[in-house]
C-alpha cells in the first residue's frame, strides 16, 4: 500500500515535469522522451523514468503519425491504494504530503467536465498556458538542469515520507520492520524501484531506528543542494501560470518545514478550545475568551499560500496533464 503511495507521487512529479517542458519550453514528445531517457541514465535512473521515454514516443495504431499519449484522455483514475495510503498515514497521525498531493491531482484530473467549464469563466482574467517556446538554448539547458533537481529532490522526498510512515506504524504495531531490507526487496523488482534505494538501504542499514531518511548526513546534503533547481522550477513555472502544487511548490514547502525549529502550529493552537503548552506550562482557554488579535509571529508556507495558488491553475484549464498516467495504478 505504502509502496503504491510513493510511486503515486513519483508518477505525479513525472506527469509535472513532462507538463513544464513541453509549456515552458516547447519541446515536443521526441525530445522530451530523450530528456528522460538521459535522466534515466544517472541518479535518477528508476524504472519509471525508463518506461516513461518509451511511452513518450509509443505511436498510435489508430492515427497514424500521431503519438499514442496525445490521444490519452487527461483524466487519471486510481484504484484505491494511494487513498489508503494517506488515510492510514492519517490513522497513525503522520504527514505524507507529497502522497496526498498526487492523490488530490488525480481526484482533480477526473473532474475533466467541471474544469472545461472553469477554464471558460476563468478564460478572461487567469491568462492562458502558452507555450513559450523561444528559450535560447544556455537558458534551456540551465533549465532541464534545475528540473533534474526539483524532480531528485521530490523524489528523496516522496520515498522519505513513504518509509517514515512505515517506521511509525511498525513502532506502533511491533511490526519489527528492517527498513534496509526493505528497500533492497523494493530495489530487486518493484514499479517503484530505482538507484535511490540503494542510498536509503544504505542509510537504514547504518542508523535502523532513525525515525527519518532526512536525517541521514548524505541525504541531507544532496537535497539541499538539488532544492535550489526546485526553487528555480517553482518560480519560473508560477511565473507562467503552469505552478503544479505537487512536485513543486509542495516538496518545496516540506524542505522548509521539516528543517525548521520553529513551526507556525502555535497560531491553530490558539484557535483551538483545547489545552496548550507554553515552554514547559500548561494553560487552557476557548476561542471566545481569546478571541481578537492573534499575533502573526512566523509567515505562512505551503498550505496558507503557494498551494491554492496551484489549485486555482489546476482547475480553470481545461487541459491537464494527466495523460501521461497511461500507466497508472
Amino acid at each position: 500500500m505504502v509502496h503504491n503511495g510513493i510511486e503515486y507521487a513519483d508518477m505525479q512529479f513525472i506527469a509535472e515535469a513532462y507538463d513544464f517542458m513541453r509549456h515552458i519550453y516547447g519541446m515536443g514528445n521526441i525530445e522530451i522522451a530523450a530528456v528522460f531517457s538521459n535522466w534515466n541514465k544517472g541518479r535518477l535512473r528508476s524504472y519509471l523514468f525508463e518506461i516513461t521515454s518509451e511511452i513518450l514516443i509509443k505511436e498510435d495504431d489508430q492515427q497514424s503519425g500521431n503519438f499514442l499519449l496525445d490521444a490519452i484522455l487527461d483524466q487519471s483514475g486510481q484504484k484505491g491504494t494511494g487513498k489508503w495510503t494517506v488515510q492510514e498515514a492519517a490513522n497513525i497521525g503522520m504527514a505524507v504530503p507529497s502522497i496526498s498531493a498526487a492523490l488530490e491531482a488525480r481526484f482533480t484530473s477526473a473532474r475533466k467536465a467541471e474544469r472545461v467549464m472553469c477554464d471558460k469563466v476563468y478564460s478572461r482574467v487567469v491568462p492562458p498556458i502558452s507555450v513559450r517556446g523561444h528559450v535560447g538554448a544556455t537558458a534551456k539547458k540551465a533549465g532541464l538542469e534545475a528540473l533534474e533537481e526539483a524532480l531528485y529532490a521530490s523524489k528523496i522526498l516522496a520515498y522519505a515520507q513513504g518509509f517514515t510512515m512505515i517506521k511509525a506504524a511498525s513502532d506502533e504495531f511491533k511490526w519489527n520492520i528492517c527498513l534496509s531490507d526493505l528497500a533492497l526487496i523494493w530495489r530487486g523488482g518493484c514499479i517503484i524501484r530505482a538507484n535511490l534505494l540503494n542510498g536509503i538501504s544504505a542509510a537504514f542499514k547504518q542508523v535502523p531506528d532513525s525515525p527519518s531518511l532526512l536525517f541521514d548526513s548524505s541525504f541531507a546534503e544532496e537535497l539541499f543542494t538539488a532544492q535550489k533547481g526546485l526553487r528555480q522550477v517553482v518560480l519560473e513555472a508560477v511565473g507562467e501560470g503552469i505552478g503544479r502544487d505537487f512536485s513543486s511548490t509542495n516538496p518545496l514547502a516540506v524542505i522548509f518545514i521539516v528543517i525548521d525549529e520553529v513551526f507556525e502550529a502555535d497560531r491553530i493552537s490558539s484557535y483551538r478550545s483545547r489545552p496548550y503548552s507554553s515552554f514547559g506550562l500548561e494553560y487552557e482557554f476557548t476561542f471566545r475568551k481569546f478571541a481578537g488579535d492573534v499575533p502573526l509571529w512566523r509567515i505562512g508556507r505551503n498550505f496558507s499560500s503557494t498551494r491554492p495558488l496551484a489549485v486555482t491553475f489546476l482547475v480553470v484549464y481545461g487541459v491537464f496533464k494527466a495523460d501521461i498516467s497511461s500507466y497508472r495504478i
